[in-house]
């Protein structure tokens, strides 16, 4: 046995051990925010583990089945023909849609999240009295977003005189682009992949039936946006790894992965993050094509900071605030301060309270939500923030159990499946400016609100009924589904594959970090991107799951 193939069956264990403690312990934490680490939790950790390997040898034992290219039914043979046909894409996004329909009537006029609130009214501010005023928009969410929705929306709501007819029309083009996203990609799966018909059907019905997709892309929200374009972009980069690189000496193809790299800039920063650390890990491993990915860079220097800069510029938009990136350490500190006050100095004490609230920062302290403590207003100055990190580096090292407990604790709602608040409503909007708009509008009324009633309790009966609940529940998607992809493609580390894992565990691990809360709709939203392409990925890992005598490599 190589050495390399130890390490790698070492990594994938410890993978598995991470995920089952984490599993074990995060019930607690949302409850208490603490876990005492008895022989009970590790005795639950055991059970945990066996399970996985368990979920995991199923999905093995599936995926030979569904790569068996012989369609077994009416429907498969059915979906085979429409895939032949020069107009597939169109008519796998209309069925999707009309799969999709219930969602989008039961939950009118969608759900706009608290931040959308707030770009609503930059937006109609920007342009009050038909007059452009600069300097109004904020990129503490992507100024891009803030215009497309806004553009679209807010024009309508004037046209129609209803702003929720305006929702709706916005959600009906999200819906109908999210579709079309999900076919193409679905397509691409068998036509360029050769994943099998069965295996394809499989992806095709997970998308048109399981409900965590059109309740994902029916909230109007940055996320929402963000999502389908992600889902284009990583078809694209799979491509890349499938060619060995090759694709890219295409000018075309190039052209179209810059733009697609452009948007996914432009409608949220964590894309862009994502994308640069891939390109990275491609300039490593892809040798034949670094000249091309160099190229890349070139063009995301050019589009994703130069000419958005200049816009920026011109319009004078407002620096996000630096707070935002520090969900996960300000937790960190918060708790330090709440269980080893004794321990803080008065020179740490200034320098954090610089940034926070240090006389309520331990009653603000909640360990699954980092809101209260970080707040929502740039505090301090760069300077304030490099003397912050040198502090709770030194703070870390003194308690770090107390460090990763704040951690766990932040993260729980990934790794539960008792997390669940799935709120189907707009209750939520602090944001609103009632000023520029009507109160009203965030408030379902009459039989809206009985349909948006009705459909929380279907969705609740799914999460409290022990066949179904996994399907609604976070864990599958940021932790269990995720899990077995790396297993899998880890294996694959001589031919590539394995970069698949690379932008989904960047979106998982950036997005944990920024995310504020981890348990409630308002946090589930970080998991978009993950969500929307987990079945393509899953796709691809159970086309190569059949090559492998095993799940885990063996010593022969």
């Amino acid at each position: 046995m190589s050495y390399l193939t130890r390490l790698n069956i070492i990594l994938k264990n410890l993978l598995v051990i991470s995920v089952s403690f984490m599993m074990a312990v995060a019930p607690n934490y949302i409850n208490s925010g603490s876990s005492n680490l008895n022989f009970s939790t590790f005795l639950t950790g055991a059970y945990i583990a066996v399970a996985l390997y368990i979920f995991m040898f199923l999905f093995k034992v599936i995926s030979r089945y569904l790569n068996e290219k012989v369609a077994r039914n009416i429907v498969v043979s059915l979906f085979d023909n429409i895939l032949n046909k020069k107009n597939a894409i169109v008519i796998l996004t209309l069925i999707m849609l009309v799969c999709w329909i219930p969602v989008l009537i039961f939950l009118y006029p969608g759900n706009a999240i608290n931040d959308t609130w707030g770009q609503f009214s930059q937006y109609i501010k920007m342009f009050d009295g038909g007059i452009l005023h600069r300097g109004v928009l904020s990129d503490h969410h992507p100024f891009f977003d803030t215009l497309f929705m806004g553009g679209i929306i807010v024009p309508l709501a004037h046209l129609f005189h209803n702003w929720k007819l305006a929702f709706f029309c916005y959600v009906i083009l999200q819906y109908v682009l999210t579709c079309l996203s999900f076919s193409v990609s679905v397509w691409y799966l068998h036509k360029k992949c050769s994943i099998s018909i069965n295996l394809t059907t499989v992806v095709y019905s997970i998308y048109c039936i399981l409900p965590i997709f059109p309740v994902s892309a029916q909230t109007i929200s940055k996320d929402a946006l963000f999502s389908w374009i992600y889902v284009y972009l990583t078809i694209l980069l799979i491509e890349v790894i499938r060619t060995n690189g090759s694709v890219l000496s295409s000018k075309k193809y190039l052209l179209v992965l810059i733009l697609t790299i452009f948007f996914v800039g432009l409608t949220k920063k964590v894309g862009l993050y994502v994308v640069i650390l891939t390109l990275v890990a491609f300039l490593i491993f892809l040798k034949n094509s670094r000249k091309y990915i160099l190229i890349l860079f070139a063009a995301i220097a050019l589009l994703s900071f130069g000419l958005t800069g200049f816009i920026k510029s011109e319009l004078k938009v407002v620096p996000g605030g630096k707070q935002e990136m520090f969900s996960l350490p300000f937790q960190q500190t918060a708790r330090y301060m709440k269980y080893h006050g004794e321990d803080v100095t008065k020179d740490e004490k200034k320098v954090i309270g610089k940034l926070l609230d240090t006389k309520n920062i331990s009653k603000n302290y909640i360990p699954i939500s980092a809101d209260p403590v970080k707040g929502f207003e740039d505090r301090g100055t760069t300077e304030d923030y490099v003397n912050y990190i040198k502090v709770w580096i030194k703070q870390g090292i003194k308690h770090p159990k107390t460090y990763i407990s704040a951690t766990v604790a932040m993260l729980s709602g990934w790794f539960s499946t008792a997390e669940y608040s799935p709120v189907m409503d707009m209750e939520w909007h602090s944001q609103l400016d009632t000023r520029v708009m009507p109160e009203s509008v965030a408030k379902r009324e009459g039989i809206s609100q009985k349909f948006s009633k009705r459909y929380q309790e279907f969705y609740d009966g799914l999460y409290n009924n022990r066949l179904t609940g996994l399907i609604v529940s976070y864990s599958l998607y940021a932790a269990l589904l995720p899990l077995i992809i790396c297993v899998v493609l880890w294996n694959k580390y001589d031919n590539k594959w394995w970069l698949i894992t690379v932008p989904m565990i960047l979106s998982i691990v950036i997005g944990c970090w920024l995310a504020p809360v981890s348990i409630f709709l308002e946090g589930r939203r970080y998991l978009y991107p993950v969500i929307y392409t987990l079945p393509i990925l899953l796709a691809i890992s159970s086309s190569l799951l059949p090559e492998n005598s095993t799940l885990f490599t063996r010593r022969k």
